[in-house]
């Protein structure tokens, strides 16, 4: 598919996108339309300006711009419009969130019946909102919130990453140590999995599957005594279930991973 840009501004900004190191993507001009057009490939992943990124962020006092807490480190810069739409890395583009509100803008699933999707009309006004009362109101600041734990897409991210680990151990001596689903079943509790995308929830569902799979031969394995024949079948069946999970973890972490800078 093709991506067009019209105007002089979003020309230059495709053209500052461009790298060497996509040379699968070209620019070319559709001489009907005079637009300037490429394919998506040769868009790298860029950051916000850093300079603007901290005025940014001193403007709204490292504060989420949609639920107001103070973040710390634990702040981010989304993007309003999708940079993979439209190659915009302009600060104007860029709203100010915590880990937790950005993974709701990035994985909410829109077909999904309850709740509404975040309009990137809306988180404009969220930002200009959040930057009016900062700078107008800063006894706001007093009653905001702090974040004082992970959110539930932020701990589910740290268990796939420890279930990783695991699964990355698959060898005879290493096997023995169970996936953690705590988080997992924690999401399904809150109603946080059933608002992710229907290709994020397959992919948790294909992980989690497997993991707890494993977890049954893990239990088979220690409940069994090493010597013999039903030692070294349980050993190998738990072994080939925790290598089997590796790909399908691999999987869905990158799938809740959210497109940073």
């Amino acid at each position: 598919m093709q991506r067009q840009w019209s105007s002089v501004a979003q020309t230059c900004r495709l053209l500052a996108c461009l790298r060497p190191a996509h040379p699968e993507g070209r620019l070319y001009v559709d001489k009907k339309r005079w637009h300037v057009c490429a394919t998506p490939r040769i868009l790298p992943n860029m950051a916000f300006p850093e300079r603007e990124a901290g005025q940014l962020l001193a403007a709204c006092h490292r504060r989420c711009c949609i639920c107001h807490r103070s973040c710390g480190v634990k702040m981010e810069l989304a993007h309003i419009e999708q940079r993979s739409e439209t190659c915009d890395d302009g600060i104007e583009n860029a709203i100010p969130v915590c880990f937790e509100c950005h993974a709701e803008i990035g994985l909410y699933n829109p077909k999904h019946p309850r709740g509404r999707r975040f309009s990137p009309a809306e988180l404009r006004l969220h930002r200009d909102q959040w930057l009016q009362i900062c700078r107008e109101r800063p006894e706001a600041l007093l009653d905001a919130p702090v974040v004082s734990d992970a959110g539930t897409i932020e701990r589910l991210i740290h268990e796939m990453e420890f279930n990783l680990e695991i699964a990355s151990q698959s060898a005879i001596r290493e096997v023995g140590c169970p996936f953690e689903v705590t988080q997992f079943e924690r999401a399904i509790t809150d109603g946080t999995y059933s608002i992710l995308t229907g290709e994020l929830r397959k992919k948790l569902r294909t992980a989690y599957l497997m993991m707890k799979r494993a977890n049954t031969y893990i239990a088979g394995l220690v409940a069994t005594t090493p010597e013999g024949n039903a030692g070294a079948m349980a050993s190998n069946r738990a072994q080939f279930a925790v290598a089997d999970a590796l790909q399908s973890i691999k999987g869905a972490l990158d799938a809740l991973s959210i497109p940073r800078g």
